[in-house]
């Protein structure tokens, strides 16, 4: 019997599996390299070893199905090498559930699960702003941070829209919401700052670090989520008893 680490749709972790089948077939890619002048200059093919898993978890016994695919070394080494080097990856696979010896291009496991953290009160927001707010959360999991920055632009946009309505440019939003005391100073810096990245990366192909984009999706979320806890806060307030009343 096989086991193997891997991630769980269920138990929403790594856990230990066991395999109850596997089949191999491999897969050809195309690869290509860019001149300086931004076009193809050469193009060249690649064999991807694949390994299909259907494989249980040893704690919930839910089923997944994991694929993995290899890089090979031989793909213009001709037929015998190339059989050969697939032959090895298979026998590693059989006994160790993964190939020791070969270069892991991707895994996919399904059911596909997310495991970016939806925040909960994401779940009552307009349509539209939690959409958004999935989507983006999904392509920072993704490390996808040009997607990411241009969702996080959307946010904001939509967020000033449903406030002051759609009256002009990011910069004409935000100081409205300034002026109307929806924002104070400091969150307008952070927006404008926040908008400024996503028009960059919507432009200007402006591809931002991770930890940016983080850094970017709090300011965004702080804002959203305080606006809309607002209502809450508010009666929170008007029931707590004052200081001195009986």
């Amino acid at each position: 019997m096989v086991k193997l680490r891997s991630f769980c749709w269920k138990c929403e972790s790594e856990t230990f599996h066991t395999r109850l089948a596997v089949a191999y077939y491999p897969r050809s890619v195309e690869m290509f390299v860019k001149g300086s002048n931004g076009r193809v200059q050469q193009r060249a093919w690649a064999v991807r070893a694949a390994s299909y898993q259907f494989i249980k978890c040893l704690g919930c016994e839910a089923p997944s199905l994991l694929v993995d695919e290899y890089w090979t070394e031989t793909a213009n080494k001709g037929e015998e090498a190339q059989v050969a080097e697939a032959r090895k990856i298979q026998r590693e696979i059989d006994e160790f559930g993964f190939a020791k010896s070969a270069e892991l291009a991707e895994r996919t496991i399904y059911p596909k699960h997310s495991r970016a953290a939806f925040a909960e009160w994401t779940h009552d927001l307009s349509e539209p702003l939690m959409l958004h707010f999935w989507e983006t959360y999904q392509a920072i999991e993704q490390n996808m941070t040009w997607l990411a920055m241009i969702g996080l632009r959307a946010i904001v946009d939509e967020f000033c829209n449903s406030h002051i309505g759609d009256i002009g440019g990011m910069q004409k939003k935000l100081k409205a919401l300034a002026e109307q005391n929806f924002i104070n100073k400091s969150q307008f810096e952070a927006l404008d700052a926040v908008a400024g990245a996503g028009n960059a990366s919507a432009h200007r192909g402006f591809r931002p670090q991770l930890v940016d984009v983080k850094e970017c999706m709090k300011v965004v979320e702080h804002l959203v989520s305080q606006d809309f806890f607002s209502d809450s806060l508010s009666q929170i307030r008007e029931t707590t008893p004052r200081r001195g009343s009986s």
